[in-house]
């Protein structure tokens, strides 16, 4: 057993060394080409009849970066990355820290046509500047894959406002066929809901408190609510 098991740590340990040993042999990426240009910063409030997870408040932090040359012809283009977390019960006046991520990709990392692999977030942190400003460290990994660059970290910062807490009432094809646990407390598959249902079912999952004000509308295919900071 013992010499099974030293065995396959070697093999282990070796497919590490190769791997590692092929990745050092790649080129870096030309980060100092890609500038932030700005940064948005919202949160909604989701779920799925289709999923086992229930409804949760999720935050959604993207960057643009300023337009590069790259690639063939050296065609210029503003590259983005999106990220959607789940940060538990947090409310926006309680997002400051910091916080550890495991295995969240975002929108994979295009320039122009050219999709150059994805983006992983593994770590997050949050500085308040005053009302609804924040400062957010984003701790990225560039997996690259098969665009020939080496995987690389690196941290990028951006001041941003946060744009309100969304709810859109879904839209079901069969709504005759949806259901959901009862402790989702969902009032209706009806994409139309009153204005004290959008209240009641977002308010379980975020702290409505923390907002100045909301606006509700109806007069759209489903209904919308937007919870203003």
């Amino acid at each position: 057993m013992k010499v099974t098991l030293l065995c396959l740590l070697a093999v282990v340990g070796l497919a590490a060394v190769a791997y590692w040993g092929k990745e050092l042999t790649k080129p870096r990426f030309p980060f100092d080409l890609l500038k932030v240009k700005d940064g948005s910063f919202s949160s909604s409030v989701d779920f799925n009849p289709y999923s086992e997870y229930p409804p949760a408040h999720r935050w959604q932090i993207g960057l643009s970066f300023e337009e590069f040359p790259f690639g063939s012809g050296h065609q210029t283009a503003s590259p983005y990355v999106t990220f959607s977390v789940n940060l538990g019960n947090k409310g926006w006046h309680d997002l400051a820290g910091s916080y550890a991520l495991s295995n969240t990709n975002g929108s994979d990392f295009w320039h122009n046509d050219t999709n150059l692999g994805p983006v992983e977030l593994e770590r997050l942190e949050f500085k308040n500047m005053g009302g609804s400003k924040f400062e957010i460290r984003l701790h990225l990994v560039f997996a690259f894959e098969e665009t020939g660059y080496r995987r690389q970290r690196k941290t990028f910062v951006v001041q941003t406002d946060y744009d309100g807490a969304n709810f859109i009432a879904p839209v079901w094809n069969e709504p005759g066929q949806v259901t959901f646990p009862a402790s989702w407390a969902v009032p209706s598959v009806d994409p139309h809901w009153s204005d004290e249902e959008a209240k009641k079912f977002v308010g379980r999952y975020v702290d409505l408190s923390q907002y100045s004000h909301l606006e509700i509308d109806q007069k759209k295919s489903s209904t919308m609510l937007h919870a203003i900071p």
